[in-house]
């Protein structure tokens, strides 16, 4: 019997405490004021909560925005008109310098078929030289090459005289 006195005695004295500790906390003497400033931390809590999520939702937004700028950028069809753009334009360089390659080739040409002309054998004979030639018609260029009674050709501008070496 001394024993379960002695628990139950222990047991009183442990929620006499409790309840001492609890008369003397803010919680049993001012409960409204205590609820009011833990609705205020909850509802700075959620603010807080919102405004974030808010900025990552607005993050969110317009990094999809700008993934279907750059999606509508690269559309097939868009590239394949590019495309098409580029080709047209370097078809239209490919003609403009190959005209001018042409254009250049054939002044070049006219130049070089000038001075073939004025260089020419024809030339030369028009300005007064003669080209005289053996009887296999191969040129003479010393006297050597003739002897007293061969057949000679001279070649003019305007005709041939045939002669006879003394």
């Amino acid at each position: 019997a001394t024993s379960l006195r002695n628990r139950v005695e222990d047991a009183v004295g442990r929620w006499g405490e409790r309840l001492d500790f609890l008369s003397r906390s803010a919680l049993l003497r001012e409960p409204r004021r205590i609820l009011a400033d833990l609705e205020q931390e909850i509802d700075w809590k959620g603010e807080s909560l919102a405004a974030a999520a808010g900025g990552a939702l607005a993050e969110r937004r317009d990094q999809l925005t700008e993934l279907r700028h750059r999606i509508a950028l690269r559309h097939p069809r868009r590239e394949l008109d590019a495309a098409a753009q580029d080709f047209r334009l370097l078809g239209n360089r490919l003609s403009s310098t190959a005209a001018s390659s042409l254009q250049r080739l054939s002044e070049r040409c006219s130049t070089a078929a000038a001075a073939l002309k004025n260089l020419g054998p024809d030339a030369v004979l028009a300005r007064g030289y003669s080209v005289t030639l053996n009887a296999k018609g191969e040129p003479i260029s010393d006297p050597s090459q003739v002897s007293s009674g061969d057949s000679i050709r001279t070649q003019l501008a305007s005709g041939e005289i045939s002669s006879t070496v003394d």
